[in-house]
């Protein structure tokens, strides 16, 4: 891929095929990646794969973030986002983990302190997901070496450059921070 290439993994059209500004894609390297039913939704933080992080069982990408999110200021709301609680929740979708994330409103300090560690958080949640569900690592290896962009309506345009870290880390064995 060309240097300013990208793909869009998160759109929500699951059967869009891959383009590059509004421009069919057709390198080999995208081929296969192509073959793969719904792979966009494998790549969202939604996707149902189960996998351990912190040493608990969790259903999405979603559900681990937004508990990590209260796990300082409430630890029985922060378990109930975990399979390993039973709860409603922590078998609800990646839509309705989204939807607690203002189950409990953080004070000024307690969001400053979140606002510098989300990053490294959804890093190391994203190096859980990728290394343990087999169809999601196949899928983020098939990306490389695309950049990663989230485009979702009425959302600023992101560079999930930290997905892109993990891609390299899985694939070379190594970091690239």
């Amino acid at each position: 891929m060309g240097v300013g290439e990208s793909l869009e993994p998160f759109d929500k059209n699951p059967s869009k095929s891959i383009s590059m500004n509004g421009r069919q894609l057709y390198r080999n390297d995208y081929l296969e990646l192509g073959k793969i039913m719904n792979w966009r939704r494998v790549l969202s933080n939604f996707y149902e794969g189960e996998f351990v992080w912190q040493g608990k069982r969790w259903k999405t990408v979603e559900h681990a973030f937004q508990a990590e999110k209260f796990r300082p200021v409430s630890q029985s709301t922060y378990e109930s986002f975990s399979l390993d609680s039973g709860s409603a929740l922590s078998m609800a979708s990646g839509a309705d983990a989204r939807k607690q994330r203002k189950r409990i409103l953080l004070n000024d300090e307690e969001l400053a302190s979140w606002d510098t560690r989300k990053q490294d958080i959804m890093k190391s949640i994203w190096e859980a997901k990728f290394t343990q569900v087999d169809q999601a690592r196949e899928v983020l290896r098939r990306t490389c070496p695309a950049q990663l962009w989230h485009r979702a309506p009425r959302m600023r345009e992101e560079h999930w450059d930290g997905l892109e870290a993990v891609r390299h880390k899985l694939i070379c064995g190594d970091s690239q921070d």
